[in-house]
């Protein structure tokens, strides 16, 4: 019970829930305004309604142009963080009652974003980067539980999309060659059954290791990676794009959650332009940073120096997060080893004071 009662009082910074914040408002302006188009329909006297329960009205034009009208603009106030625990609340409802307006209107993806938007509204995100700051007089900080939840419905859903595809209809690669046909499409030569069959076990084995690696220390860049290159090509071979698209942004986002929090900040040393491009891109202020003649990072007892270094401080970079993985890839590593070699950065800590 007294583990509980920490981890609901326990705070953290607002910088990474505001983070949050934005991305997933812009995500939920661009799932609105394909929400109307999905929606509209349901209104005409043509279409046979599927309520939820008996009673429940049917959907009337005003009714699904007022929940538009309400998702989007209190998407836009949560992305710039005007009121932002009332307008976040209105988001949430907004979008639970396009769910629930008609079975027809139901979306995995919407229900997803539905629960990550409430729950971040939890936490609080109003306190950077934000117009609710000039209404502050003193420093607040984020719940920590809700952003807890957040990462755990992330793994959920990774797990249980790998476990609902160990069937032999996807296994062998049916399923898949029937989703296939989005902006690009494949060539003859990779439709075959073989292929296919590849592709769809390839999946399941990375949305099964999202679900475990994302919390993994060690193993966390590598997860990040498959999951880049998974959401990076999802909504360009399969439909519907704008829908898959919205899907692997918010996916993508939230891997910002599992950014592990350091107590010691990460102490960096680097020539002048790198150190400025760092403390620029360090928005979550994470990282100690001086100039010196070389680049090398340490914390914790642990130090890196040369293109090690710089892939350690991309992995604590927002900006940089789901690129960072793809630098520890031997080709660029040696391409980036060799950069800096030519441009005389390297050798180990020389800090200027």
């Amino acid at each position: 019970m007294k583990r509980l009662r920490h981890l609901v009082s326990e705070r953290t910074s607002v910088r990474l829930p505001a983070l949050l914040r934005i991305a997933l408002g812009v995500i939920a302006v661009a799932r609105g305004l394909e929400a109307y188009r999905i929606l509209s329909p349901l209104a005409l006297p043509t279409v046979v309604k599927i309520p939820y329960v008996t009673w429940m009205p049917a959907p009337t034009d005003l009714a699904i142009l007022s929940i538009v009208i309400v998702w989007l603009t209190a998407g836009i106030t949560f992305a710039i963080g005007y009121r932002t625990q009332i307008s976040g609340t209105l988001l949430t409802f907004a979008m639970a009652a396009g769910l629930l307006i008609d079975q027809q209107g139901y979306s995995n993806h919407l229900y997803l974003l539905t629960i990550l938007v409430g729950l971040l509204t939890l936490s609080r995100p109003g306190g950077a980067w934000s117009f609710d700051l000039r209404r502050m007089k003193e420093p607040v900080t984020s719940l920590l539980w809700p952003l807890v939840l957040m990462k755990v419905q992330i793994s959920v859903v990774y797990f249980f999309a790998a476990f609902t595809k160990l069937h032999e209809e996807y296994l062998t690669g049916r399923v898949l060659a029937g989703q296939l046909g989005g902006l690009v499409v494949l060539p003859e030569q990779l439709r075959v059954p073989r292929i296919l069959m590849v592709l769809a076990i390839s999946s399941v084995v990375v949305e099964a290791f999202l679900a475990v690696y994302l919390w993994h220390p060690e193993k966390r860049f590598m997860a990040v990676g498959a999951g880049v290159l998974l959401h990076g090509v999802i909504p360009f071979v399969m439909q519907p794009f704008l829908q898959l698209t919205v899907f692997s942004s918010m996916m993508l986002s939230s891997y910002l959650l599992f950014i592990p929090r350091r107590a010691a900040r990460r102490q960096v040393i680097a020539p002048d332009g790198i150190a400025r491009l760092v403390r620029r891109l360090d928005v979550l202020q994470v990282m100690s940073v001086v100039r010196g003649e070389s680049v090398s990072t340490e914390r914790d007892g642990r130090s890196a120096v040369d293109w090690q270094a710089a892939t350690a401080i991309a992995d604590e970079l927002p900006a940089m997060y789901l690129i960072a993985p793809f630098l520890r890839l031997p080709g660029i590593r040696t391409w980036g080893s060799r950069a800096l070699r030519g441009h005389g950065v390297t050798g180990g800590p020389k800090p200027n004071h």
